[in-house]
């Protein structure tokens, strides 16, 4: 064992709350928004070459009323266990089949209502309209956010993206060819 995570030269992430005026935060709100409207089919798709894809939400004025107008729950952080579990068997006793009976209950609140169609979102690097990058970019900075470490510009992660993504269909060619 090599102790808790974040000892020696590692750092002891902070948890994040959200800022309106932080850019990071709110542009994180904008496109992962924008990419769950584009997969559940709320959004027209994007079509290629169209520069001006969902504009009216690039926002931080859109953001920010969005969330002025949701209801958070508040944030109650749990107990953090330095030590590690001590028990063999992982922690207390669960009994299975109430657990099974009580989420067999909540599924039959579904029954019968429709179930939303997914569009699949083909990752495109290029296009830096599609929010594909500029997601991958806010994730990695809210990370990077939370252990003080320095954020990535958006060019940097588009250079990024653009070598992985050739070397992930390698691999996956050369597995296949196997």
């Amino acid at each position: 064992d090599k102790g808790a995570f974040w000892s020696g030269h590692k750092r002891f992430p902070t948890a994040a709350t959200f800022d309106a005026s932080n850019e990071t935060h709110w542009r994180f709100f904008v496109d992962s928004t924008s990419l769950f409207a584009a997969m559940l089919g709320a959004v027209p798709q994007k079509k290629e070459g169209d520069d001006s894809y969902l504009k009216e939400f690039r926002s931080q004025a859109w953001a920010a009323q969005v969330v002025q107008a949701l209801t958070l729950p508040e944030y109650i952080a749990g107990a953090v266990n330095t030590e590690g579990d001590t028990s063999a068997g992982g922690g207390g006793k669960t009994d299975s089949k109430a657990t099974l009976n009580a989420l067999l209950q909540q599924l039959e609140a579904f029954k019968g209502k429709p179930v939303p169609t997914l569009e699949e979102a083909e990752f495109e690097k290029d296009d830096d309209f599609n929010f594909h990058i500029d997601f991958i970019t806010r994730c990695g900075n809210l990370r990077a956010d939370n252990y003080h470490i320095s954020n990535s510009d958006f060019q940097k992660v588009k250079l990024v993206a653009g070598k992985i993504v050739p070397a992930i269909a390698t691999t996956t060619a050369a597995v296949c060819g196997l």
